[in-house]
C-alpha cells in the first residue's frame, strides 16, 4: 500500500483561487511564483476521504452526525492532522482525536474549507 501524495494551495493574487498542486507531474512549486509566495497557502492532502468520498485536505471544514463543523488542521504538538474546534486543538484539549475522526469517516463530509467558507466555522462559535 502507497501513500498517496498530493497537495493544494488557496492564492489571494488578483481572483482568490484553490489550485491543486500534483509533485509528480509539476513539482510542488511549479504554479507558485516565489516572489509571491506570501500570498499562497499550502494544504497537503490527509490521505483520507468523506462520506462521499471527496478528499480531506487540511484546511477543510468537517461536519456530520453528532460534530459541529471543525477545522482539518496539522497540530505541530502532537505531529499529526487534528480536529480544530473553535480555534483550538481538540486533541491537545483532550476532547476528540484525529483517530476518531478516522473511525467515523462515514459520518462526516467536507462542508467546505477555511479560505472560501470561513463563515462555516464562525456559525459553529
Amino acid at each position: 500500500m502507497s501513500r498517496v501524495i498530493k497537495f493544494r494551495a488557496w492564492s489571494t493574487i488578483d481572483t482568490p483561487k484553490m489550485v491543486d498542486i500534483n509533485p509528480k507531474t509539476s513539482g510542488l512549486f511549479a504554479k507558485v511564483d516565489l516572489e509571491d509566495a506570501d500570498n499562497w497557502r499550502v494544504m497537503q492532502y490527509t490521505g483520507l476521504k468523506d462520506r462521499n468520498g471527496d478528499p480531506i485536505y487540511e484546511g477543510d471544514i468537517l461536519s456530520g452526525e453528532d460534530y459541529e463543523p471543525f477545522e482539518v488542521k496539522w497540530c505541530n504538538n502532537l505531529g499529526s492532522f487534528e480536529p480544530y474546534y473553535k480555534g483550538a486543538c481538540s486533541a491537545c484539549n483532550q476532547e476528540m482525536y484525529w483517530h476518531e475522526i478516522v473511525n467515523y469517516l462515514s459520518h462526516l463530509e467536507v462542508i467546505g474549507n477555511i479560505y472560501e467558507n470561513p463563515e462555516l466555522l464562525e456559525a459553529a462559535s
